[in-house]
């Protein structure tokens, strides 16, 4: 192209024009542009080299792609990294996510060893209208299976990780539920489940806010909570936490609150 034909923002092949600026070619110091390509790379060409067919030299600039109507250039590299990164996870061993996928049987399936035919396949699940495809992301429905049409589906950062096989699944309420969903449901943290579920707590008990009141003893062959015992004995609260923080043993509980009584009444006379 000519000097005077280009200017930033210009369009040219798969480079867009940027900035002007000055190329050292063969000993000579030409007017160059710097460029963006349309799969994201920055290059410098100059101007003598742009062209219709331009491109940054990576290899697949000189395929023909299908791009879906609607389908923008940004979504088309969302759709292309994707698609690269799961065939270099599954077969490449030195990819540094090789051993979780490919070194464990994880593969993709031959339909979509062909870009077109996974593009095809992005494009009619995304729901684009609602949530760009920048921001989905292919999730195995078996984590145990590979890539494939009937295996696969898309889904935003926090379904997807809901369904990682690392995952803890509890049960509350008759519902199962990761460790995370159960703290967005029942509004309390993610660390507050875990530590519960690890200590031995189950259903309800691993999301109530208030667990440390739901803890049962039996006075007087009444089964009563902390906060009834201190209704029923009126014995602080404090006192009560302090003593159920480690025993869980009823006839103990009996103990000290007959103690804590028979202290307080004697008290109680030696004040009058």
């Amino acid at each position: 192209m000519r000097i005077n034909e280009c200017y930033p923002g210009l369009e040219v092949g798969h480079l867009t024009l940027l900035e002007q600026t000055r190329l050292q070619v063969a000993g000579v110091n030409r007017t160059a542009y710097k460029c963006r390509c349309d799969c994201g790379k920055l290059v410098t060409r100059s101007v003598l080299s742009l062209h219709p067919g331009a491109h940054c030299g990576a290899s697949f600039h000189n395929r023909k792609y299908y791009h879906p109507t609607g389908m923008s250039k940004e979504d088309f590299r969302k759709v292309y990294t994707t698609w690269y990164k799961i065939r270099t996870r599954c077969e490449d061993p030195n990819d540094k996510d090789y051993k979780r996928y490919g070194g464990r049987g994880i593969t993709l399936c031959d339909e979509w060893h062909d870009l077109n035919n996974f593009t095809k396949w992005y494009w009619k699940e995304s729901n684009h209208q609602i949530l760009p495809p920048k921001d989905q992301s292919v999730d195995r429905i078996d984590v145990n299976k590979g890539y494939s049409p009937s295996n696969c589906r898309l889904l935003n950062a926090v379904d997807q990780s809901n369904n990682k096989r690392t995952n803890k699944i509890v049960e509350i309420d008759g519902e199962k539920l990761t460790y995370a969903e159960a703290a967005r449901k029942y509004n309390v943290k993610k660390d507050t489940v875990r530590w519960r579920y690890l200590h031995g707590k189950r259903g309800l008990d691993l999301v109530d806010k208030h667990h440390s009141q739901r803890r049962y003893f039996v006075i007087h062959g009444q089964k009563m909570t902390l906060a009834q015992i201190n209704e029923e004995f009126d014995i602080p609260m404090t006192t009560l936490w302090h003593w159920a923080k480690n025993n869980h043993d009823s006839i103990i509980m009996e103990k000290k609150i007959h103690t804590y009584q028979e202290e307080h009444k004697f008290g109680n006379k030696q004040a009058v």
